[in-house]
């Protein structure tokens, strides 16, 4: 396999998560294994969230984005980098967008969480995710088809909106594994596209 560019991944987690769940830790070393800078952002109380203050922490982490620069969300925080890139001012571009579980809208099974995603830019009327896409070289979206938190009707409209890869992993259910090579995968396209 060609390796292409290198770029700096960020990985974030979503609600009730931390960096050292499910398959962050090993998409890190996939990654970092291949040469890439990885960072994994610890998002203030995930099993409280509070969109002001998941998005100044990923505004702090982040910092500028870049050609070379790919992000990668899971479920809730999917919808914290699309507010994120929302928020930024100036002409920028992203080498790459994964987000595993996304979404844009509230959730019928997590009532709990509608103030979060209804706080800021979140629920899709302040929010243009066609405009964002079309900042993105490379973007997928990494959903099941039995999904019982993150219906996979959602996550494919938010890759319509984005015009984004629209991948369906049969069985994946809200993604909670150890390992998740589609987003390897979709890291790896990204930083090759970044090489070209």
């Amino acid at each position: 396999m060609q390796r292409g560019g290198t770029v700096r991944a960020i990985i974030v987690h979503g609600y009730s998560a931390h960096t050292g769940k499910h398959w962050f830790p090993w998409l890190d070393d996939e990654l970092a294994n291949r040469g890439h800078e990885v960072h994994r952002v610890v998002l203030p109380s995930p099993d409280e969230p509070d969109s002001g203050a998941w998005e100044a922490e990923l505004a702090r982490a982040i910092g500028p984005v870049d050609d070379e620069t790919v992000l990668i969300g899971h479920s809730l925080g999917c919808l914290s980098l699309l507010r994120h890139l929302d928020a930024l001012g100036g002409g920028w571009r992203l080498g790459g967008l994964v987000l595993v579980a996304g979404f844009l809208g509230t959730l019928p099974g997590l009532p709990e969480l509608d103030a979060c995603i209804g706080q800021g830019q979140g629920q899709g009327q302040g929010l243009d995710a066609t405009a964002l896409g079309a900042r993105v070289r490379h973007a997928a979206v990494i959903h099941s088809d039995d999904d019982e938190i993150v219906p996979p009707e959602l996550s494919a409209q938010l890759a319509e909106a984005l015009g984004a890869r629209d991948i369906t992993v049969p069985g994946g259910g809200h993604f909670l594994e150890d390992e998740l090579p589609e987003a390897l995968a979709e890291v790896l396209a990204a930083a090759a596209q970044e090489a070209q």
